[in-house]
Protein backbone atom coordinates (compact mmCIF):
# COMPACT_ATOMS: atom_id res chain seq x y z
CA UNK A 1 0.00 0.00 0.00
CA UNK A 2 2.86 2.37 0.83
CA UNK A 3 4.40 1.83 -2.61
CA UNK A 4 1.14 2.62 -4.40
CA UNK A 5 0.57 5.89 -2.53
CA UNK A 6 4.19 6.95 -3.20
CA UNK A 7 3.71 6.35 -6.93
CA UNK A 8 0.49 8.39 -6.88
CA UNK A 9 2.21 11.22 -5.01
CA UNK A 10 5.10 11.23 -7.48
CA UNK A 11 2.61 11.34 -10.35
CA UNK A 12 0.83 14.32 -8.79
CA UNK A 13 4.12 16.12 -8.17
CA UNK A 14 5.21 15.49 -11.76
CA UNK A 15 1.88 16.73 -13.13
CA UNK A 16 2.10 19.85 -10.97
CA UNK A 17 5.65 20.56 -12.14
CA UNK A 18 4.65 20.16 -15.78
CA UNK A 19 1.71 22.53 -15.31
CA UNK A 20 3.98 25.06 -13.59
CA UNK A 21 6.57 24.87 -16.36
CA UNK A 22 3.88 25.40 -19.00
CA UNK A 23 2.58 28.46 -17.14
CA UNK A 24 6.08 29.91 -16.87
CA UNK A 25 6.93 29.21 -20.51
CA UNK A 26 3.83 30.91 -21.98
CA UNK A 27 3.84 34.72 -21.60
CA UNK A 28 0.74 36.31 -20.10
CA UNK A 29 -2.02 36.69 -22.67
CA UNK A 30 -0.17 34.68 -25.30
CA UNK A 31 -2.44 31.66 -25.10
CA UNK A 32 -5.59 33.70 -25.81
CA UNK A 33 -4.04 35.71 -28.64
CA UNK A 34 -1.51 33.24 -29.98
CA UNK A 35 -0.29 34.49 -33.32
CA UNK A 36 -2.78 37.36 -33.46
CA UNK A 37 -2.02 41.08 -33.47
CA UNK A 38 -3.27 43.13 -30.57
CA UNK A 39 -6.43 45.09 -31.30
CA UNK A 40 -4.79 48.10 -29.62
CA UNK A 41 -1.99 48.24 -32.20
CA UNK A 42 -3.19 47.39 -35.70
CA UNK A 43 -0.59 47.16 -38.45
CA UNK A 44 -1.80 50.35 -40.12
CA UNK A 45 -1.78 52.43 -36.90
CA UNK A 46 0.33 55.62 -37.01
CA UNK A 47 3.58 55.70 -35.06
CA UNK A 48 3.53 57.18 -31.62
CA UNK A 49 3.75 60.96 -31.55
CA UNK A 50 7.33 62.21 -31.52
CA UNK A 51 8.37 65.64 -30.37
CA UNK A 52 10.31 67.58 -33.01
CA UNK A 53 13.14 69.18 -31.05
CA UNK A 54 13.67 71.75 -33.81
CA UNK A 55 10.17 73.22 -33.56
CA UNK A 56 8.95 72.33 -30.06
CA UNK A 57 8.58 75.03 -27.47
CA UNK A 58 9.41 74.76 -23.78
CA UNK A 59 6.00 73.31 -22.86
CA UNK A 60 6.06 70.59 -25.51
CA UNK A 61 9.64 69.61 -24.65
CA UNK A 62 8.52 69.10 -21.04
CA UNK A 63 6.24 66.26 -22.18
CA UNK A 64 9.39 64.20 -22.74
CA UNK A 65 10.69 62.00 -19.91
CA UNK A 66 13.22 63.66 -17.57
CA UNK A 67 12.88 67.05 -19.32
CA UNK A 68 11.85 69.74 -16.87
CA UNK A 69 11.42 73.48 -17.40
CA UNK A 70 15.11 74.36 -17.00
CA UNK A 71 16.37 71.72 -19.44
CA UNK A 72 13.60 72.55 -21.93
CA UNK A 73 14.67 76.22 -21.83
CA UNK A 74 18.31 75.20 -22.40
CA UNK A 75 17.31 73.13 -25.45
CA UNK A 76 15.37 76.06 -26.93
CA UNK A 77 18.18 78.52 -26.12
CA UNK A 78 20.83 76.24 -27.63
CA UNK A 79 18.71 75.83 -30.77
CA UNK A 80 18.22 79.61 -30.98
CA UNK A 81 21.97 80.26 -30.81
CA UNK A 82 23.35 77.31 -32.78
CA UNK A 83 20.55 76.66 -35.26
CA UNK A 84 18.49 73.52 -35.75
CA UNK A 85 19.68 70.13 -34.60
CA UNK A 86 20.80 68.00 -37.54
CA UNK A 87 20.88 64.65 -35.75
CA UNK A 88 19.75 63.24 -32.40
CA UNK A 89 23.33 63.11 -31.09
CA UNK A 90 23.57 66.91 -31.39
CA UNK A 91 21.46 67.12 -28.22
CA UNK A 92 24.53 65.96 -26.28
CA UNK A 93 25.85 69.52 -26.68
CA UNK A 94 23.03 70.81 -24.43
CA UNK A 95 24.11 70.97 -20.79
CA UNK A 96 22.13 68.38 -18.85
CA UNK A 97 21.71 65.86 -21.65
CA UNK A 98 24.08 62.92 -21.43
CA UNK A 99 24.24 59.54 -23.15
CA UNK A 100 21.73 57.87 -20.80
CA UNK A 101 19.08 60.55 -21.20
CA UNK A 102 19.66 60.67 -24.94
CA UNK A 103 18.96 56.92 -25.16
CA UNK A 104 15.71 57.39 -23.21
CA UNK A 105 14.65 60.12 -25.63
CA UNK A 106 15.58 58.38 -28.91
CA UNK A 107 12.19 56.87 -29.73
CA UNK A 108 10.29 59.91 -28.51
CA UNK A 109 11.94 62.72 -30.47
CA UNK A 110 12.22 63.69 -34.10
CA UNK A 111 14.71 65.90 -35.90
CA UNK A 112 12.74 68.03 -38.35
CA UNK A 113 14.13 70.62 -40.70
CA UNK A 114 13.64 73.40 -38.19
CA UNK A 115 13.59 77.11 -38.90
CA UNK A 116 15.55 78.53 -41.84
CA UNK A 117 17.87 80.56 -39.62
CA UNK A 118 18.83 80.49 -35.93
CA UNK A 119 16.20 82.17 -33.80
CA UNK A 120 13.48 82.09 -36.46
CA UNK A 121 10.28 80.39 -35.32
CA UNK A 122 11.49 79.53 -31.82
CA UNK A 123 9.14 80.47 -28.99
CA UNK A 124 10.49 82.78 -26.35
Amino acid sequence: MFVTSTKKARGRVAATLVALLVCLAVPAGASAAAGKRSAAAPADAPRAHRVDVNTAGVEELQTLPRIGPALARRIVEYRRKAGPFRRVEDLLAVRGIGPKLLERLRGKIAIGRGPASPGEGTPR
